[in-house]
């Protein structure tokens, strides 16, 4: 209780002072916009080089912090090192060192690195280098330019960053390389690179691939346009990168539309073999911004281009958490190790918690740093009670408590119904209950497909243990049912033809029409077994069926969203009548034998296996998971393709045609079917400029 009255004076003292030290937060939901979340974290400081009494820090570039609170800064306009430590109050310089008895100094330096011992690794990058310090800032070694031999042609080596993994392995980015990260050993030897961009190529670009020579093929793999900007690596020696690619619309467009894997994917996290095996299980890929609409440069707007983040550094938290920075939009992403967005928040300006440029992070403590590169400044950012409880619940998760973590799980829904782990983490605590009901229900509102099917599974095991002898006994007599049904309608209809020539017998005929479509249809055109009339309840029930099949199938077949039942059976109607008036003007031009009464009477019957098996389909749906969903797609298939064979004998039997005469006939309809929309979207068009200049005549007339 206590602190949830925390939580409520927080945001009562921000809606009432608009205090800024607090940057607005946000997540993304399904849809991909922005929606409002409660701070996580706070802006307390800006610290500059002036504070620090070394002046004013220059194209500053990185900033890292070791396990013992050690910082450091790379000043690399000013070509030097500023080593501090988190409470800012002093600094050291590193600028000039002794090389083995010879003076040497840095020369623009970039990325940095503290391994477990508080050793500084150093990218000299104009030098063509990477240094090692102690932890009293005493040199070590150098790892030099491997020898041209060992690179592609054209590479040059400019360390840009750097990381260290606990047995002594160096990974480096080399500015502007698209050849993946350098690796070296213990010693220092290069062993090559890793993490090379691949690609999914198309048939056409396979084949010109297989004609190619090596030298062309290697001409080709070298202009794939990506470049890795950034590199950090956790406990178990996996390396997180990030890779910028100048191809921003096609980068937009893969982020925007949900798209997990593959050459976009700026954010990758790297195991032993180079294999990318960063989890993306949220609703986006993590990337940074996703409604690029929320913040438009002006100029891009204008020319229509979109504009995705910019990542241009990454820091690893606690649990698995990691966030970047997007040096576009000055923001900060943070992610949990599902690849889920926890929070968003920063931005551009000069307040305090903003930024000019954006250019590194770093984590220690619960805190953030950040670096802004034009103003010289290192923001510190600190965890409100939000964010704490956050991460402590996240900690849990980690370790598997899910049951401590449900009570948390529910405060911080209490405050950010948008905050998606919170229904995964309640989901997964029922789930540990073995209370798989409510545990489907929380994975539903996450839209979360992968545990809601493991849920539902057990859930369904659960069902079917409880009725194991009722559940096969249903079904048998659902069949004996439908079985019964069918041999009464085919008595019914091969009763003497003097009788039974009402609705009822021309809906109950159907039965034979689905199964001999060729006599069926001949009868109900000739011998008066069917009508119009039946034909449009036929119609009508398709549409409903079709319409509300999507709307009543299971969670794991629509994810959560389906279109509107009434819309959909009106666009189906309107596609039948359209196709009814087209297939009629074609074929009262080619001799066809059929009216329009007879077209649609076929339409109709025709739709009958849509309305069979919606049934069988809708409840599959329910009853099976995702990785079932092969039956529900064969039930699916079924009914179209019977649908349409039924339509195209029936035509064929309607108009008197011959197989090629119908095949023509049904893909000149189809023509029709395009002009007709084409022309009726004219239509409407020109009736709304008209409507629109009337309404602008009689506003000028009102006004006068």
């Amino acid at each position: 209780m206590k602190k949830a009255f925390a939580f409520l004076l927080i945001f009562v003292l921000i809606s009432a002072f608009g205090i800024s030290a607090f940057a607005d937060s946000y997540t993304y939901n399904s849809k991909g916009k922005a929606v409002a979340s409660p701070d996580v974290y706070v802006a307390e400081s800006d610290i500059s080089g002036i504070n620090l009494g070394v002046g004013r820090l220059l194209g500053a570039s990185d900033i890292k912090i070791s396990r013992s609170g050690k910082t450091a800064v790379s000043d690399t306009d000013n070509s030097r090192v500023i080593i501090t430590d988190t409470s800012f109050k002093s600094a050291v310089i590193l600028k000039e060192f002794d090389n083995n008895g010879t003076a040497d100094s840095l020369k623009t330096p970039a990325g940095l690195f503290f391994t477990d011992d508080d050793h500084l690794y150093v990218c000299d990058r104009e030098n063509m280098r990477i240094l090692e310090f102690d932890s009293s800032l005493k040199y070590i070694r150098a790892i030099e330019n491997p020898k041209k031999e060992l690179l592609p042609d054209g590479f040059s080596f400019y360390p840009s960053a750097v990381a260290v993994d606990k047995w002594g392995t160096v990974y480096c980015i080399s500015y502007s390389s698209a050849n993946g990260y350098l690796q070296f050993d213990k010693s220092g030897e290069f062993k090559g690179f890793m993490g090379s961009p691949k690609t999914n190529l198309s048939l056409p670009q396979k084949f010109w691939r297989g004609v190619q020579t090596k030298e062309q093929r290697q001409r080709t793999a070298q202009s794939i346009p990506v470049n890795f900007n950034n590199l950090t690596i956790d406990a178990d020696g996996f390396v997180y990168t990030i890779e910028i690619n100048p191809n921003k619309e096609d980068t937009a467009l893969f982020i925007q539309s949900g798209v997990k894997e593959g050459l976009f994917m700026p954010i990758k996290k790297f195991n032993f073999n180079g294999d990318d095996v960063l989890k993306r299980l949220g609703f986006f890929a993590p990337a940074g911004d996703i409604d690029f609409e929320k913040n438009y440069p002006k100029n891009e707007k204008e020319n229509g281009q979109l504009w995705a983040s910019a990542p241009s550094s990454i820091t690893l938290c606690e649990n698995g958490i990691y966030c970047i920075a997007d040096s576009k939009r000055n923001k900060i992403f943070g992610y949990d190790g599902d690849g889920n967005l926890l929070y968003a928040f920063a931005g551009t300006g000069s307040q305090t918690g903003l930024f000019s440029q954006l250019e590194a992070i770093a984590y220690h403590d619960g805190s953030l740093y950040a670096l802004d590169k034009n103003h010289g400044t290192i923001t510190k950012f600190a965890l409100t009670d939000y964010g704490r409880l956050l991460h402590e619940t996240i900690e849990m998760v980690s370790q598997r408590k899910f049951d401590t973590a449900a009570d948390n799980w529910s405060t911080l829904l209490s405050y950010n119904q948008n905050l998606t782990v919170g229904y995964i983490g309640l989901g997964r605590a029922y789930l540990e209950q073995k209370n798989y009901k409510d545990a489907m229900e929380y994975f539903r509102l996450a839209l979360d497909i992968e545990n809601y099917t493991t849920a539902f599974s057990l859930y369904r095991e659960k069902i079917m243990g409880d009725w194991f002898l009722v559940i096969p006994a249903g079904i048998i007599l659902l069949f004996f049912l439908i079985s019964f049904s069918f041999s009464k309608m085919r008595k019914y209809n091969l009763a003497p033809a003097g009788v039974n020539r009402g609705i009822k017998s021309h809906l109950i005929y159907a039965q034979h029409v689905i199964f001999h479509p060729f006599d069926g249809f001949w009868d109900v055109k000739h011998e008066k077994r069917g009508s119009a009339k039946a034909s449009a309840i036929f119609l009508a029930l398709a549409a409903i069926c079709v319409a509300f099949q999507n709307k009543l199938s299971g969670f794991s077949f629509n994810r959560g969203s389906a279109s509107n039942p009434f819309t959909t059976a009106l666009v189906i109607i309107a596609a039948a009548l359209v196709f009814c008036l087209s297939n009629w003007c074609l074929t009262s031009l080619t001799n066809g034998k059929g009216s329009m009464k007879d077209i649609f009477t076929v339409v109709g019957y025709s739709a009958v296996p849509l309305i069979i098996f919606s049934i069988p389909i809708t409840v599959l749906s329910n009853v099976l998971t995702s990785k079932e969903a092969g039956f529900v797609l064969l039930f699916t298939y079924i009914a179209y393709i019977w649908t349409a064979l039924l339509l195209f004998s029936g035509i064929m039997t309607a108009q008197q045609y011959s197989v090629r005469q119908n095949v023509m006939s049904l893909v000149f309809t189809l023509i029709g079917i395009i002009i007709i929309v084409f022309l009726a979207f004219l239509l409407f068009n020109l009736v709304g400029r008209i409507s629109g200049f009337a309404n602008g005549i009689m506003t000028e007339v009102n006004l006068r």
